[in-house]
């Protein structure tokens, strides 16, 4: 909690007033869990301000809220973003930071669980992931962000995987 009472009041104001507030305990408990530093959990509330406020002015729930809901903040509002100069616009920390939004708001049973991807490169990604955490201890946050970067990588490397198979990843 110690980064959401450090917010600047604005940022507060649009994460404890706005359309999250009932999520924010979970968020932060689950910040603590995954044993996230104090940067990265203070990058994290900050990213969630910042969707908080574009969910308010777009009159957005959070059962409302999945990928594509993500995707157009990052896509479309992030590259235009007039909000108020000390929201956090840094798109890898906020996709961060929303990713682990969409986990909560599972976890709570607020929005529909996340189907996963199936085949080859999918396969490799969760070997992957197992070894990031079984051999190198690594955290949570760490390993979502290598998971992705690595599947982004495999995509590109390996495209007729994914049209042979139908893969998601």
């Amino acid at each position: 909690m110690d980064s959401i009472n450090s917010l600047p009041p604005l940022a507060k104001t649009w994460l404890l007033d706005g359309p999250l507030a009932a999520h924010v305990d979970a968020y932060a408990a689950n910040l603590e869990r995954g044993s996230y530093s104090r940067q990265s959990s203070r990058s994290h509330i900050d990213a969630l301000a910042h969707f908080a406020h574009w969910m308010a002015r777009c009159t957005l729930t959070a059962s409302q809220l999945d990928e594509d809901c993500v995707s157009q903040f990052l896509n479309f509002h992030l590259p235009n973003c007039d909000c108020h100069a000390m929201a956090l616009r840094s798109h890898d920390q906020l996709r961060a930071g929303l990713g682990l939004l969409l986990e909560v708001l599972r976890e709570e049973r607020v929005i529909a669980e996340f189907l996963p991807p199936t085949g080859p490169i999918s396969e490799e990604l969760n070997r992957y992931d197992a070894h990031m955490r079984d051999a190198r201890g690594l955290a949570v946050g760490t390993r979502k962000d290598r998971l992705y970067r690595g599947g982004q990588f495999l995509r590109w490397k390996f495209p007729e995987v994914l049209a042979s198979n139908n893969s998601a990843f």
